[in-house]
């Protein structure tokens, strides 16, 4: 009886326990599926955002569109605020065609190549180019001021030109071919011009390609209205050469 007693107990343990187990898997279903519902839950949230965002990114685009469409057919008045104002240079220099010039200390506001160019520079960021250097080549005539200063200005930085004082691009570039008009011009120029115009006719008379352009009349006329040892060179030089010939 004693064993039989303790095979009953040990069943009603074991009935009793089951229970137990049953209850523990469901616990841990129920977690799964609630971490599952969660996990749902967010994918969801981040395709609602995705898709707005994309909606969005379409709006901004057909925005971007309209605009591009408004700028290519509407026309524009550009109001240029007083800091923004610029000064006009013109590169007019006696220099070998390779020669570069640079505009700032690094070059920040262009490069000019050669003989002729412009450039302009903001007028707050003047200061930065005014080096003794440019200076030199505003005194000299090389580098002109065409525009942005005010009268006051013009006089303060010496570039407060007289009519027919300074060269201007066309004549510069056509100088040999000027001929006579040349030495209408010349007569006008300011001094410091009048020495650009000789280097230019010593630097072509040395130079053979363009030697032949440089005329003896011409010459001599500029030399007699402002003497130059440019122009005394050449004469020196052709006087040499009809003699050799």
């Amino acid at each position: 009886m004693a064993t039989r007693s303790t095979k009953k107990n040990e069943v009603n343990q074991t009935a009793k326990a089951e229970p137990a187990k049953t209850e523990v898997t469901t616990t841990d279903e129920q977690k799964q599926n609630a971490l599952l519902e969660e996990l749902k839950k967010q994918n969801e949230m981040l395709q609602k955002q995705f898709e707005m965002s994309q909606e969005q990114n379409n709006m901004l685009q057909e925005q971007m569109n309209q605009l591009k469409t408004q700028v290519n057919t509407v026309p524009q008045t550009i109001f240029v605020s007083q800091d923004r104002e610029r000064v006009d240079f013109l590169w007019l220099a006696p220099v070998a065609d390779e020669n570069e010039l640079l505009i700032g200390e690094r070059g920040e506001y262009g490069k000019i190549t050669g003989k002729v160019g412009n450039f302009s520079v903001p007028k707050n960021d003047l200061s930065r180019i005014l080096d003794s250097m440019t200076r030199d080549f505003i005194k000299d005539r090389w580098l002109i001021v065409l525009g942005g200063f005010t009268d006051e200005e013009r006089e303060m930085y010496g570039v407060n030109y007289k009519p027919g004082e300074v060269l201007d691009k066309q004549v510069f570039t056509r100088m040999l071919e000027c001929s006579d008009d040349i030495v209408n011009i010349y007569t006008d120029l300011c001094d410091a011009s009048k020495k650009v115009v000789a280097k230019v006719y010593y630097e072509s008379w040395m130079n053979p390609e363009t030697k032949r352009k440089v005329s003896r009349d011409v010459v001599v006329k500029m030399n007699k209205i402002a003497p130059q040892p440019g122009f005394k060179a050449i004469l020196e030089g052709m006087n040499k050469q009809d003699l050799i010939e």
